[in-house]
């Protein structure tokens, strides 16, 4: 992690992060073998070591007498008792003693097939490999329905059903041992030096918060006079009155956002119908049809356009025709797309 400066008074943090996922591994559990343990000479050993121990009771407290007994219980034990370590060669669930067996044949097969190196061994060892795997397959199949509580026969039947599964502790467990990444702040490196605990990277992201924030000097701020505030009196109120955003827009003469917004919409739609800009016509975007001699419609409006959903409704060509037909029918004759835009300003702003 490291410090460049940056835009005005702000800094600019340079870090490097390792983004490559961490592999959990499970750890060798030490078994102790109490049934072959000699537990004659492990009561020896600790009588010989609390001999005293009661009159130190008094001297010591709850944490320093826990930890001690703790420590010469450990060691009579790695003395007197034998232990072995369980490796997690072969602890998944799903493999069983069966596929066990096969996986040691498959593996004699390939030590064959390579060493004799013809078609026969090597087409015996994949016909092997591919059995392993599908029987494989099943026992993890198998054995996830078994914590899901659900049998494969129900799943196919009853996909529908709500109550098919019912995931429990179990279930967890299995999803928490298969993740291959770790939650939370990854490894830091500070001025050389690799920060992985977390008291050292919570006081490097300390230190670093803290340098990038801005000493203020109240001795300097400028001093604002009453003759400089009465100037935005009339712009600026606290009281909560109604109308305060309209009052603001009379006097500074500016137009709403959405009718700055609704200006260009319909200007753009003027500018695409006499072919002023590259938009297309949609073919479905059409012209109201002569009903009879007595109705007979402008022939500057357009068919409303109603679409069943509101992602559609409220998109340009419904919501701009919409508010097209509308207007004037002397606006719509209008072919100079700066005089239709000059009236169409000042009919809205008007309005």
């Amino acid at each position: 992690m490291s410090i460049t400066d940056g835009m005005s008074d702000h800094q600019m943090i340079i870090t490097t992060v390792n983004a490559r996922p961490k592999v959990i591994k499970n750890k060798p559990r030490k078994v102790y073998q109490y049934k072959k343990g000699n537990m004659e000479k492990v009561q020896e050993y600790l009588n010989s070591k609390f001999e005293n121990f009661k009159e130190k009771i008094t001297e010591m407290n709850i944490e320093e007498y826990w930890t001690l007994f703790k420590t010469h219980l450990f060691q009579a034990m790695d003395l007197h008792i034998p232990s072995k370590n369980l490796t997690s060669r072969f602890n998944l669930p799903w493999v069983n003693q069966h596929i066990k067996k096969m996986i040691r044949k498959k593996e004699r097969l390939y030590k064959v097939a390579k060493k004799y190196q013809t078609k026969e061994h090597w087409d015996k060892f994949k016909q092997y490999r591919k059995a392993v795997k599908t029987e494989l397959d099943i026992s993890h199949k198998k054995y996830i329905f078994d914590m899901l509580e659900v049998s494969p026969s129900t799943s196919e039947a009853s996909a529908n059903t709500q109550d098919q599964y019912r995931i429990g502790k179990k279930y967890w467990k299995y999803i928490k041992s298969k993740k291959r990444e770790t939650v939370g702040v990854s490894t830091l490196k500070v001025n050389g030096e690799t920060l992985d605990n977390s008291k050292g990277k919570a006081e490097a992201l300390n230190a670093q918060f803290q340098s990038v924030f801005t000493i203020e000097d109240f001795q300097s701020f400028p001093k604002i006079t009453e003759n400089e505030t009465s100037k935005y009196q009339a712009y600026i109120s606290t009281e909560g009155e109604p109308g305060t955003v309209t009052t603001l827009l009379e006097e500074l003469n500016l137009t709403p956002l959405e009718i700055r917004r609704k200006i260009a919409r319909i200007t753009l739609f003027h500018k695409a119908i006499h072919e002023r800009v590259a938009i297309p016509i949609p073919t479905h975007i059409i012209k109201p049809r002569r009903t009879s001699r007595l109705h007979q419609p402008n022939t500057k409006r357009y068919v409303q356009i109603r679409p069943n959903k509101d992602i559609y409704k409220y998109s340009f060509f419904p919501r701009t025709i919409r508010d097209w037909n509308k207007l004037p029918d002397e606006l719509l004759e209008i072919e100079s797309s700066e005089e239709f835009k000059t009236k169409l300003t000042k009919l809205l702003c008007s309005g």
